[in-house]
């Protein structure tokens, strides 16, 4: 039997041996030549790119945010870096879309070290004006010298340590060395996955940490980046190991949220062969409305250098094969190699993407890929002393209509990135909302963008809300009864309309019914909110059969035949609601 500190240290060594970005990028630095500092390449005149900030080792380098960079209500962008800072174990930061960069705080020591992941961002809009908290974790540091879960009020300016991890061996080993940020899910907690495959929770409000009890996900190991969650009624959450599987090159697994939040599985969904298939998957999945999860593995595939492949999130899973597309050959090629960061909806069927390697430099590209395998590199990156590049960071498109990204390479002090931005020829302005897509009546939400003070009206599907001006970069609106699934938009004085990207999903709620009391046969009104596509109504256990949806607000319902008093249930594609109050059965 190990000691618990032989026990960590090996637990160190594994995954420090494991991690795939940082040393495969100081192998390029090492084998490449000096080069002189130029721009990308453009190889598609469609888009632009753009180098705004280089970082250093002062203020924080090499900023690998597997995941995206976090919006925050003053339209700042938030992440990680890895390295740099006062300690030398890496910062968190805020930069504006034009390249202005702060370093709000430096890790190390007791407050954990090291992050490779991003953020994840939670609006609070309990007090006035909101405050913005950023939930992230750290591979080191910390009481046990293995990570963190922290929270970052960006309000305030206080860090605060919600969990050190602890590698023991017994039931209680929650893993360590987590490298993605915890992310919201729909009940509004959130969930991560540590270096084990064990899942752990943070409870809103408290922020208080809990290991999730029958979560031992064996071949999962330490994803890079964050988990995605499909649909208001799934309890899954789908992510992606870089290694580990049944094969040693890394798997597509789901996390399984039991009732009450505090239990759940892992489920290894599919494992790569290190074939035709790629291995090392390290970007975040993305999910389009059909249930396809589209995703980057970094190495292997026909050519060696990597696939963007697809699955489906129904069993039995079916993974594309041949993947949606095979990078060519060679360190030097023409559309680039190891692609590590994910995929980013681009409007239509486009999805945008980045590679490490390839293309003529042999620093990596960007890229755009249609849903039907359709590829075309867009930039070469060139700039800088190897490793210039390394985009690692999957792509954000902010309420401007451009994306923004991070490299941990650069043109700066070799190696210590660049945050850069890929502009679409025509932008359109858009909005975005926190903490997830699964929206409640009445819930009020924080809307970000750009000109929202000038808001003159905000639309949830169609229907009107009510609303509050915060401030230009963001506004408070409640969700109306008669919302439906659908975008949310916002018409400014001008009379410009814009909309969000992602669709909001309305989860019933019932508010009363009315009558609440009568015998079988009793005409009911159910008044509420989310009520579209409803498909079953009940009495306790007994189901209507005579029901009609008057509105996204309004059931009108038949008392069934058998039904006894008890509450009254809707189920609809996004979820149930039970009432508030029995209805009772008069005999």
């Amino acid at each position: 039997m190990k000691s618990n500190e032989n026990y960590r240290e090996g637990m160190k060594s594994l995954t420090a041996n494991r991690r795939f970005a940082p040393p495969l990028s100081f192998l390029r630095w090492a084998v490449c030549s000096l080069v002189l500092a130029l721009a990308a390449m453009p190889l598609h005149a469609q888009f632009t790119f753009t180098d705004w900030y280089d970082f250093d080792s002062a203020t924080g380098s090499m900023p690998f945010n597997y995941g995206t960079l976090a919006v925050g209500s003053d339209a700042r962008l938030y992440g990680t870096t890895y390295y740099g800072g006062t300690h030398n174990q890496g910062v968190l930061f805020a930069t504006t879309t034009l390249g202005v960069y702060a370093p709000l705080f430096d890790f190390g020591g007791l407050n954990g070290g090291a992050p490779l992941g991003g953020l994840t961002v939670f609006h609070d809009l309990s007090t006035n004006p909101p405050q913005d908290y950023f939930y992230g974790v750290t591979t080191a540091g910390g009481k046990n010298d293995l990570g963190t879960v922290f929270r970052y009020n960006a309000t305030t300016g206080i860090y605060k340590v919600l969990h050190s991890f602890t590698a023991t061996e017994n039931d209680a080993d929650d893993g360590a060395f987590a490298e993605a940020p915890p992310v919201f899910a729909a009940d509004g907690n959130l969930y991560g996955v540590t270096g084990l495959g064990r899942i752990f929770s943070i409870k809103r409000p408290n922020d208080s940490y809990h290991l999730l009890s029958g979560s031992a996900g064996g071949t999962v190991t330490a994803p890079l980046s964050p988990v995605t969650e499909y649909s208001p009624t799934d309890t899954d959450l789908w992510g992606v190991s870089i290694d580990g599987g049944q094969n040693g090159y890394g798997s597509v697994f789901k996390v399984t949220i039991l009732p009450a939040g505090m239990a759940g599985t892992v489920t290894t969904v599919y494992s790569f062969t290190g074939g035709n298939d790629g291995a090392y998957p390290g970007g975040p999945l993305t999910i389009d409305a059909g249930g396809t999860l589209y995703g980057t593995a970094s190495a292997a595939g026909l050519n060696g250098n990597g696939v963007i492949f697809t699955i489906g999130v129904n069993s039995p899973y079916t993974f594309s094969n041949p993947p949606l597309y095979t990078f060519d050959a060679g360190f030097h090629n023409t559309d680039g190699s190891w692609p590590v960061a994910g995929l980013t909806p681009a409007g239509g069927n486009l999805y945008l993407g980045a590679n490490e390697g390839g293309g003529t430099y042999g620093n990596g590209t960007l890229f755009d890929v249609t849903s039907t395998g359709t590829f075309t590199p867009l930039f070469e990156l060139q700039e800088g002393l190897p490793p210039s590049g390394d985009p690692t960071t999957t792509l954000i498109q902010f309420g401007d209509g451009n994306f923004y990204g991070l490299m941990s390479g650069g043109p700066g002090t070799p190696g210590a990135g660049t945050f850069y931005s890929l502009n679409p020829p025509n932008p359109y302005r858009n909005i975005t909302w926190c903490c997830n897509t699964n929206l409640i009546l009445d819930q009020p939400v924080m809307i970000l963008g750009l000109g929202l003070e000038g808001a003159v009206q905000v639309t949830f599907g169609g229907a009107q809300a009510q609303f509050q001006p915060g401030s230009d970069t963001y506004l408070i609106a409640d969700v109306p009864s008669e919302a439906l699934d659908g975008p949310l938009a916002v018409v400014l004085a001008t009379g410009e309309q814009v909309q969000s990207v992602q669709s909001a999903h309305i989860l019933p709620t019932i508010l009363n019914l009315d009558p609440s009391s009568g015998p079988v046969g009793t005409t009911v009104v159910i008044a509420g909110g989310g009520f579209a596509g409803t498909t079953m109504v009940k009495f306790g256990s007994t189901q209507a059969t005579n029901f009609t949806v008057l509105s996204p607000a309004l059931i009108q319902v038949v008392v069934p035949e058998g039904a006894k008093t008890g509450k009254v249930e809707v189920t609809t594609p996004n979820g149930t609601a039970l009432s508030p109050e029995n209805f009772k059965v008069i005999k």
